[in-house]
């Protein structure tokens, strides 16, 4: 299983560029919803490998 959650607006609201706002990507704004993401895998009919790959 692999998660992870990301500030949705780091640079936060405003006019101007948020590259500027947030220059360094450095803001950690807590107020703002986050952006959460997860991704599960599963292997169906997997083998294990025939050979042996420590072997010369």
């Amino acid at each position: 299983m692999l998660g992870a959650i990301f500030n949705g607006d780091s640079a936060g609201p405003g006019a101007d560029d948020p590259q500027l706002r947030n220059r360094y990507g450095v803001n950690f704004r807590i107020n703002d919803p986050p952006l959460a993401l997860g991704e599960m895998q599963f292997l169906w009919n997997g083998k294990k490998a025939t050979r042996d790959w420590t072997e010369s």
